[in-house]
């Protein structure tokens, strides 16, 4: 069966400040002179998203596609879950992280152009998991510290800066009001103590629209990659966004990194705990990487 033959848009009107519901006019009318069929539904809610998503199979569609930013994103990723059924990426929100790891090209419209050519690619998800009993996947990358409350800001505050200067700009306010944490991290069976300012648990190299705080993780290794920042003084923080913006590469005492399959990670109080652009849950958590859950559509 062809994942393009009967294809299911769900569409965010509000991702990208209305850049999805401005692109879907074209991508409609493009994948149709492609011969290809779509139907494109503009979701009222995450929930209906993760819904639709869900019914996708048993409604006779072939293929999900979602056309929004890391939110939409995200709660397809929950509707499909451990099955076998495709998911497509048409990049159009303010972050695009797991459409940057598949390699799609950041322009929607080139991003539909992709997808007629695109293979089935299987790649992991990270499973989360608090002690308030929220459960849930997330492809991208995460974490606890200020980049959880940088992330609550970016969707807030922040929210009609573009790309990865929104994120940069949360990450500035929400260490300014920022104490750093006691954390300790169960990796594999093996615990660290430390303090930090952020921990980063990652399944893709980026977050928050290209910050690169994990530059060695892969989507499908069967691995999730961790980022452990300790305390930093404002000059260390701007030149650590700096070059995570460029390359990641940021060879600091304070910066440690490791690699695990599953980790319980603990703090001094309750604090935020992000994936994806949003807010999962509160600390303690458990991560856990499931190895190839996730069918996706991504360039040959």
């Amino acid at each position: 069966m062809n994942p393009l033959d009967h294809l299911l848009v769900l569409v965010n009107p509000s991702a990208g400040r209305g850049r999805a519901a401005s692109l879907r006019d074209a991508v409609e009318s493009y994948w149709g002179q492609q011969g290809i069929h779509a139907k494109f539904l503009t979701a009222g809610s995450r929930e209906e998203v993760h819904q639709r998503a869900r019914g996708a199979a048993d409604a006779g569609y072939t293929g999900v596609v979602s056309l929004g930013g890391d939110g939409t994103v995200h709660e397809v990723i929950n509707g499909l879950a451990g099955t076998d059924f495709p998911m497509g990426v048409l990049p159009a929100g303010g972050g695009n992280d797991l459409a940057r790891a598949l390699g799609m090209p950041a322009d929607a419209l080139e991003a539909a152009h992709a997808l007629l050519s695109a293979r089935i690619k299987r790649i992991d998800l990270l499973r989360f998991s608090d002690a308030g009993g929220r459960a849930c996947f997330y492809a991208g990358a995460g974490g606890a510290g200020i980049d959880a409350e940088a992330a609550r800001l970016a969707n807030s505050r922040f929210r009609r800066i573009p790309g990865a200067a929104r994120y940069a700009a949360a990450a500035v306010a929400a260490f300014r009001e920022s104490h750093h944490l006691q954390v300790s991290v169960t990796a594999d069976g093996v615990q660290r103590v430390f303090a930090a300012h952020l921990v980063a648990v990652a399944n893709t190299p980026s977050y928050g629209g290209g910050i690169l705080i994990a530059p060695e993780a892969q989507i499908d290794d069967g691995y999730l990659d961790l980022a452990m920042v300790a305390p930093l003084r404002w000059g260390q923080l701007l030149d650590g966004l700096l070059l995570a913006l460029r390359s990641g590469d940021i060879r600091w005492p304070e910066m440690q990194r490791m690699r695990a399959r599953n980790l319980r990670l603990e703090t001094d109080r309750p604090v935020m705990f992000h994936g994806d652009g949003e807010v999962l849950g509160e600390t303690p958590v458990e991560i856990e990487v499931l190895p190839g859950a996730l069918a996706v559509l991504a360039p040959r």
